[in-house]
């Protein structure tokens, strides 16, 4: 790609600005080289049998939360444009969408009121691994629809873009460096779940067994209505929930115990400590002596930050070591 001026201002971008402020001025620079009225940047996960997209991030102009709700309703798991995304990365499409997705009448017309009546489409790898990143841009009737070299570019373009996104998410994200296992998209007013792969339903499982596979538990929903980036420890998962106007994004990933740190030997006296056996005992049970237990349980209460035994077998879990 020849466009330097371009791609320096999208890289700086991502390096100085935030999420929010990068994903605008990329779409501004954007504007400036292709015809569309509103657009959609994505990253996703695929689901196993790559028929659908999690959405993990997603920035929007020039479209209501309402239309996102009503395709997750009504398109999500049998979306049509899914096998372009898979079968041809980089490579951008035109799609009418009276023609793509005739078979969902109500949305075409739900589409024409956003002002959306065909769209260029273009998707490669994602953030991580099992993951996509798209970008679609949408236009009325009237806009006129993209030059073979218009689309040549933003193929061109668009590996950079996934790339600049990367490095602005290593640096500037939270839920990035946290790490994530799974994801969900989940409406802010009503915590129903619009699209979730299904290790994310697992994990609001494990933590709350009621869970009715349709709508975010309370608890953790509640989390969301006093702040709009909110880290959420359950028993064993940590949850992050990040809410955009009436959209709220999820993810989530096993906790890490501090105790997974210590060494098998640490974990071993503490496990027979914390179940009630004296220093002498330990000491006769693993041959080392007393004071060496007693250095070892300090040692662990020193890289633990803790002071009791009550503190130790709650790090520790059940059944100790």
């Amino acid at each position: 790609m020849e466009d330097d001026a371009f791609l320096l201002q999208v890289y700086r971008a991502a390096r100085i600005n935030a999420a929010d402020d990068f994903q605008r001025t990329v779409v501004s620079l954007l504007r400036a080289q292709f015809p569309f009225v509103s657009m959609m940047w994505g990253n996703g996960l695929l689901v196993p049998d790559r028929s659908a997209v999690v959405p993990t991030a997603l920035h929007k102009e020039g479209l209501d939360d309402e239309f996102l709700r009503r395709w997750a309703e009504e398109v999500s798991g049998d979306d049509p444009v899914i096998p372009l995304l898979v079968q041809y990365p980089n490579c951008a499409h035109t799609i009418e969408v009276a023609q793509v997705y005739g078979r969902y009448p109500g949305l075409v017309e739900f589409g024409r009121e956003f002002g959306i009546e065909s769209f260029t489409l273009i998707a490669g790898p994602g953030l991580e691994s099992e993951q996509t990143i798209w970008l679609s841009l949408y236009r009325q009737g009237s806009v006129a629809r993209p030059t073979h070299g218009q689309l040549r570019w933003l193929e061109a373009a668009m590996p950079h873009l996934t790339e600049a996104w990367r490095i602005n998410a290593a640096i500037h994200s939270a839920t990035q460096r946290s790490n994530p296992r799974c994801f969900a998209l989940a409406e802010g007013a009503t915590a129903k779940l619009l699209s979730s792969d299904d290790d994310f339903k697992i994990f609001l499982i494990s933590e709350w067994g009621d869970f009715d596979g349709h709508v975010v538990p309370r608890c953790l929903a509640q989390s969301w209505f006093d702040r709009d980036d909110i880290f959420f420890e359950g028993k064993n998962v940590r949850f992050h929930a990040k809410r955009v106007t009436n959209l709220v994004y999820l993810s989530a990933s096993p906790m890490t115990r501090e105790c997974d740190g210590l060494s098998p030997r640490l974990r071993q006296v503490a496990g027979m400590y914390v179940k009630g056996l004296s220093h002498k005992e330990i000491a006769q049970r693993i041959g080392i002596s007393p004071a060496t237990v007693r250095n070892q349980i300090a040692a662990t209460y020193a890289q633990l930050r803790i002071h009791t035994k009550i503190e130790l077998l709650e790090r520790l879990g059940d059944g100790g070591g």
